[in-house]
């Protein structure tokens, strides 16, 4: 299935469903930015759409015939969002010798396709993903918060890794899968054990990766590979307690894993912290009133002052002086959800579903 030039092809699925359906401009633009690519080998771009979808589906008319449309019927009893059902649709029924993914918010780097099948090339794996970043234009300061902040909601990879059961543990990050390719090999062998529902409070990524690199091989993970967010920036405050849950759920169904060992480290550490924190302010509250409660808060104050000049640093952006009040509200909330997932004998689905719907 390879050109005569010996480049393989491409497909790329794009999940076009839930609050993205009317995404219309964005969704031109992600396609553009994929069939823009400096890539000289054949590629696709496979929309799956919902089949009522008649506003995405006008946009037919603005492509080229290498876009195609899959109609997808969501099934009975699928909880939360459907991406990944989506595209694991749109990889069955893709022809390219490689299958990649993105989704309606990204823009790609005009040279992710080659550098990927380069990857794939030198360094021998059969997949590779990048990193997310805020888009070109976007200088807000949420926008730069969640990019450059000391504990980043945008992490690039400290180095290449070649993501294996074994190395999870040692990376930085995990696949975020809006720059992912694979092999069709790869595919095959992974996606029996791929997850349809994403009903995972911010860590779909994580399951989804867990899912592959345990049933079709390792994930070479690159700072190389870059996706553009186009959407504007948000806090996301509610996702952090979603996800405090989720990091706890895996702790405690996974015991023996090096990963929830490593999380559930970080969590009671943090944990710790906060609490001593409290404690701390409490006590001095109750013994010398308003002036321990002063105290406290003049020394977090100064904490905040002086991690405020180290964020400076490492964003090399003065407004990075007021990232440490964010992170610490973040943290915080993602640690009330883990606390409310290690002390709950089962979790109110009815109140989870409140943050999901905001997701």
């Amino acid at each position: 299935m390879t050109r005569p030039s010996g480049l393989p092809s491409i497909s790329v699925v794009v999940a076009v469903g839930g609050s993205r359906t009317n995404n219309s401009e964005e969704l031109i633009n992600c396609v553009l930015s994929i069939l823009g690519q400096d890539y000289r080998g054949k590629m696709e771009v496979i929309l799956v759409v919902d089949p009522n979808n008649t506003k995405i589906k006008l946009l037919r008319q603005a492509f080229p015939k290498n876009v195609m449309f899959l109609d997808f019927t969501r099934p009975p009893g699928l909880n939360g969002r459907d991406t990944r059902a989506r595209w694991k649709f749109g990889w069955e029924h893709a022809t390219g010798d490689i299958l990649a993914a993105t989704g309606v918010l990204i823009q790609w780097k005009s040279s992710n396709a080659s550098t990927a099948v380069e990857l794939m090339r030198t360094q021998g794996v059969e997949a590779v993903d990048g990193i997310v970043r805020r888009a070109p234009d976007d200088d807000s300061f949420i926008g730069l918060f969640r990019e450059r902040a000391f504990i980043s909601e945008f992490p690039s990879f400290r180095k290449d890794i070649l993501l294996t059961p074994e190395t999870m543990a040692d990376s930085s990050r995990l696949p975020t899968f809006v720059s992912f390719f694979m092999t069709h090999a790869y595919f095959k062998r992974a996606k029996d054990s791929l997850p349809t529902r994403s009903d995972s409070d911010g860590w779909d990524d994580f399951y989804t990766s867990y899912s592959m690199i345990h049933a079709g091989g390792g994930i070479y993970c690159t700072n190389r590979l870059v996706a553009y967010m186009q959407h504007g920036a948000s806090l996301r405050m509610w996702k952090q307690f979603a996800s405090g849950v989720s990091g706890m759920r895996y702790c405690l169904d996974h015991p023996g894993d090096k990963y929830a060992r490593k999380r559930e480290a970080q969590t009671v550490l943090v944990a710790t912290v906060l609490m001593l924190a409290t404690l701390s302010a409490a006590v001095l509250t109750a013994i010398y009133g308003l002036l321990g409660f002063g105290l406290c808060l003049y020394a977090l104050l100064v904490g905040f002052v002086l991690t405020g000049f180290v964020n400076i640093v490492t964003a090399r952006n003065w407004r990075a002086f007021f990232f440490p009040p964010l992170t610490f509200v973040q943290v915080s909330i993602w640690a009330f959800g883990a606390l409310y997932a290690s002390i709950s004998d089962g979790l109110d689905e009815e109140f989870l579903a409140i943050f999901r719907r905001k997701r």
